[in-house]
């Protein structure tokens, strides 16, 4: 299978990427900058910004599936305005030049702030733990540039018959990193008391980047038309949550569909596992880690 992946350069897509070439997939990557470091057995790589239509469409020429993960991860370099009108377009032009093209495979990074979490915006869940029922809030730009991919990719599938799309809905995203005083020094210390209002809005869930990438992987490896949104998350909290963190974040207690332990996810993957046969693995609890905000 060719399989082309946009933000490849950047830390979930070049480990979508390294996934897709470690299963015998050939992969062209696609970003705004140049990988520091390739890998060599990549078809090609391209510098192009995916509002650029007419450069991206060519590339799509004999692709048989694309992991979109080139939008913007917040909205911190172009404001909540910015944030949402790029990520809009580069989502509308990577579906509307691999449908022109004859792909029929998308895998979309969507995210746990569709649920309403932002940490900027924040809105009770209806209940806990989330599941892919749960209605979206989004509220802010990057949320709900999130919120609207989903319904993008839907109307692709409605569009070109026999097509798949899912919306894999990340929360905070591990990645290894070198300083190992980081996950004391930082990681804690965001997390505690509220939780931050960054850990806060990930329900301090996580799932490592190798997961994330493995994920993308069976959505593009499995045949089911239409649109499909997962959950893709560890199945325990990445520290013992207290009620109290979540009372004080959302300004209430959402009620609970069923009991769940400090060291539980507060956002269930039973449906990816369902669908994919994917279960997150776990790391121990001090193995050094970076994040990233979805």
């Amino acid at each position: 299978m060719r399989v082309l992946v946009t933000g490849g350069s950047g830390k979930i897509g070049s480990a979508i990427a390294t996934e897709m070439l470690d299963h015998g997939h050939e992969v062209l990557c696609v970003d705004v900058r140049a990988d520091e470091a390739p890998d060599p057995r990549l078809l090609s790589s391209h510098v192009i910004d995916l509002g650029d239509i007419e450069a991206l469409t060519p590339l799509m020429n004999g692709v048989d599936a694309v992991c979109h993960m080139g939008n913007l991860p917040g909205s911190h370099s172009f404001g909540e305005a910015g944030t949402f009108s790029r990520n809009i377009s580069a989502t509308f032009n990577v579906l509307h030049a691999a449908g022109q093209a004859g792909v029929r495979r998308i895998v979309n990074a969507s995210s746990i702030q569709v649920y309403g979490s932002s940490g900027t915006h924040p809105v009770a869940p209806r209940y806990l733990p989330l599941d892919e029922k749960h209605p979206h809030q989004a509220m802010d730009g990057y949320s709900l540039s999130k919120s609207l991919s989903e319904p993008l990719c839907e109307a692709f599938t409605r569009l070109y018959s026999g097509s798949q799309a899912f919306s894999l809905r990340f929360t905070a995203v591990r990645v290894p990193r070198v300083e190992a005083l980081w996950e004391k020094s930082k990681c804690r210390t965001q997390r505690k008391s509220s939780g931050g209002a960054w850990a806060a809005s990930s329900l301090w869930t996580f799932v490592r980047v190798e997961d994330v990438a493995r994920a993308a992987r069976l959505c593009c490896e499995i045949d089911r038309p239409g649109h499909t949104a997962l959950n893709i998350v560890a199945g325990k909290s990445s520290i013992p949550w207290e009620p109290s963190w979540i009372e004080e974040f959302f300004g209430v207690m959402p009620p609970f569909t069923k009991p769940v332990g400090p060291d539980e996810a507060l956002m269930t993957g039973e449906l990816a596992k369902q669908v994919l046969g994917f279960e997150a693995t776990l790391p121990a609890r001090d193995q050094t880690t970076d994040q990233v905000a979805r």
